[in-house]
């Protein structure tokens, strides 16, 4: 015959249940927001630090790590003047804001336009700086300089250079060729070794 449970016992088994589940549980609600902590969050796990307004915007730590803000329409952030007294700046303390991802990337999207404006704006890169446009990439200054070891300016199907003055300088060679002439001036053995590497070239890009 099966034990007889007594309310009491039944009471205390709840109750433990209850604190087990509740022990690192809090909640605090006011009008206009309420924090959370030691709650499941779906997709997120266990919530650290949930504040939450009525509105659905608010600020949530997670356990390992993760954190969020969130804001309806916009968000704002300042800091201070940074820089030291002869405005250079020289360490991550001399910036007036900082965003850094210690090990990982950092990816920004906008809808929209997506807009840096300083006095200086400097893009620094320790291996590769990628600019692509799925329609256009233009550049416009007063003037314009590029220095490098290589250049290669390749216009598939179409290139323009246009200038009130234009020159051209080589400290060895100077070669200006239509396709067609290293056709017509040069053997077969040279005509196909030209067509080869133009070939080659093109299918890099």
């Amino acid at each position: 015959m099966s034990e007889i449970v007594s309310s009491k016992q039944i009471e205390d088994l709840v109750n433990k249940i209850v604190e087990d589940k509740l022990e690192n549980y809090f909640r605090m609600s006011r009008p206009g927001f309420e924090i959370v902590s030691g709650h499941k969050v779906p997709g997120h796990g266990i919530g650290e630090f949930c504040l939450t307004t009525d509105t659905t915007q608010g600020v949530h730590f997670y356990e390992g790590g993760r954190g969020k803000i969130g804001a309806n329409q916009s968000i704002e952030i300042y800091g201070g003047d940074g820089g030291t007294e002869d405005g250079k700046v020289n360490t991550k303390k001399d910036y007036g804001v900082v965003v850094e991802a210690i090990n990982g990337s950092v990816l920004i999207t906008a809808k929209h336009d997506l807009v840096l404006k300083g006095e200086n704006v400097k893009i620094l890169a320790e291996d590769t700086l990628q600019l692509n446009g799925d329609n256009l990439v233009t550049s416009s200054a007063p003037s314009i300089g590029l220095v490098c070891n290589n250049l290669d300016l390749i216009g598939l199907n179409k290139t323009q250079v246009i200038g009130g003055k234009l020159a051209l300088y080589s400290e060895t060679s100077l070669e200006i060729a239509e396709g067609i002439d290293d056709l017509l001036n040069t053997d077969i053995i040279s005509r196909l070794t030209n067509l080869t590497d133009q070939i080659k070239r093109v299918l890099l890009f």
